[in-house]
Formats: C-alpha cells, structure tokens, sequence
C-alpha cells in the first residue's frame, strides 16, 4: 500500500487548469518542517509537489493560498524529467486523495475539507424534528 499523509504550508499560491479531456487539476508544492535538527541545530523542510483532481481540486483552487497549513493524504509517485541541462531530475508528487485546509479560520465559514459537513437549519429538514 502506498500511502502517505504530510502537514506543511503551500510554498504558493496554488495553480488550477484543465487537463486536454476537461478534468480539473490543481496543483501547489508543501513545504514540511522534520521534527529533528540537522548537524548544525537547524530544522530541514522537505517540499512535495501535489496534485489534486476533480472536487478536490476545486476545493484546493477556491480556498487553499501561499501560506496555508494543509493536510494532505495520497499516493506518492517518482517522476522523471529531462532538466535544461539535458540530466535527468526527479521529483516525488503526491496525488492527493484527500485535502484539508488547517489553517485557522477567520469570522467567516470556509469548508475546511473537500468532504465536510455542512450546517442547516432543523427548518430545512424534510421532517419535523
């Protein structure tokens, strides 16, 4: 099972597009601080390039900025590309499953996941209560 789940803030806003066959993706990189220092007493951030799809991509398009403390859950995938200086360079991406926003909330409602419950009055329940 390849599964992997990573807290950190986006290093950028994130940038949302559609792919050639119309699917939504939307993609932002997470920097994440190690719990042990380095040789030095210095703390390593390692960054992971994520990239979520459909409703969640949405949700990470809409609400997710430069900054924001994230939850993300997924798969990792070694990728590989040909740099400008002709080397091959690596890349460890994450597709996201599931995405939350931790970052704290203002006086204004903002869904803090893309599956999060919603409130509404006992007046909009189909029965009586």
């Amino acid at each position: 099972m390849n599964q992997l789940t990573i807290i950190g803030y986006l290093t950028a806003d994130p940038t949302t597009r559609a792919t050639s066959t119309g699917k939504t993706v939307t993609s932002f990189s997470v920097g994440v601080t190690r719990s042990r220092k380095d040789a030095n007493g210095d703390r390593v951030s390692d960054f992971f390039r994520v990239n979520a799809w459909g409703p969640t991509a949405d949700f990470c398009g809409k609400y997710l900025k430069k900054g924001s403390r994230v939850a993300v859950t997924g798969e990792l995938n070694l990728n590989s590309y040909e740099g400008k200086d002709g080397k091959t360079r690596y890349s460890l991406d994450v597709q996201a499953d599931k995405v939350e926003n931790l970052t704290e909330r203002k006086a204004e409602t903002k869904p803090t996941s893309n599956n999060e419950w919603q409130d509404i009055s006992s007046d909009d329940l189909p029965w009586k209560a």
